[in-house]
């Protein structure tokens, strides 16, 4: 099933019980909402991709994909920083 990529118009927030900046920054809310939707795609291609390779047992393709993850949970973790610099 393929994801279609979310926008903050896709959709109104209504339950803030987790978010802990209240109701009058909901702007803020769907954004993370929306950057944490958009990164599900790549997310679940590199498990899928390293799931295919454990049943193959390549352990150099393998290890290639643990990199690429690796790579992508380093530029979450940037992305991140960043977010809390602001």
């Amino acid at each position: 099933m393929e994801m279609t990529p979310l926008t903050e118009c896709d959709f109104a927030v209504t339950d803030y019980r987790d978010w802990p900046a209240g109701e009058d920054k909901t702007g803020e809310l769907k954004r993370e909402i929306v950057k944490r939707w958009n990164r599900a795609p790549r997310a679940i291609e590199l498990l899928h991709q390293v799931l295919s390779y454990s049943l193959c047992d390549v352990s150099g393709e393998m290890e290639a994909v643990l990199g690429e993850i690796e790579a992508f949970l380093t530029d979450i973790e940037a992305e991140e920083r960043d977010a809390l610099r602001k």
